[in-house]
């Protein structure tokens, strides 16, 4: 009789070893989930683009930043106006570069502050000289997008300063001085 209840015993201590196991590797499992799929912001891709309507460097700015899992690829252009002569050419940027996923995270947080009620708001300004700036940002098949003609003008009169404060976080992020492209 004591092998049989020492077999027993034996059987009871293997079960609640697996049973463990199973536990812990449930509990790692739900922490991997919530890691990987359950506390992240769901945006891919954000884009800045700006065209100036005179200015001759920095004509257009585009700022094109992807997300691929923790890993963000950013691709700066600066364009002058074409047919304007050699003289510009040292304006001209085409640079790739990786971006630390805590900037990008900086850079979503802000552009989610923009509040598309305030742009509507400001729908009846628009001019034919100026700037027009446009952000997007979304997920793997969505997009959202404003775009907006010269911010910098009367920005507080049109409620813009969340987009405003977007455009120069974007700008900033990527070395580029707001104050010459503004």
């Amino acid at each position: 009789m004591p092998n049989a209840q020492k077999t027993m015993n034996e059987s009871k201590l293997q079960i609640m070893n697996i049973l463990t196991k199973i536990f812990l590797l449930i509990i790692m499992l739900t922490g991997f989930t919530i890691e990987t799929f359950g506390q992240d912001h769901g945006i891919y891709h954000v884009k800045f683009d700006f065209h100036h309507s005179r200015r001759i460097p920095n004509h257009h700015v585009s700022v094109d930043f992807q997300r691929y899992g923790d890993s963000i690829m950013v691709h700066v252009i600066s364009e002058p106006m074409e047919n304007q002569g050699e003289q510009f050419d040292k304006s001209k940027i085409d640079t790739v570069f990786e971006l630390e996923k805590s900037e990008f995270d900086k850079v979503v947080e802000t552009v989610q502050k923009i509040n598309c009620s305030n742009i509507a708001a400001g729908l009846d300004y628009s001019g034919l000289d100026g700037t027009t700036c446009k952000i997007s940002h979304g997920g793997i098949s969505t997009e959202i997008a404003y775009t907006v003609w010269t911010p910098d003008y009367e920005t507080k009169k049109r409620n813009l300063e969340d987009f405003m404060e977007a455009c120069k976080m974007i700008l900033k992020t990527v070395k580029l001085d707001p104050k010459e492209i503004f």
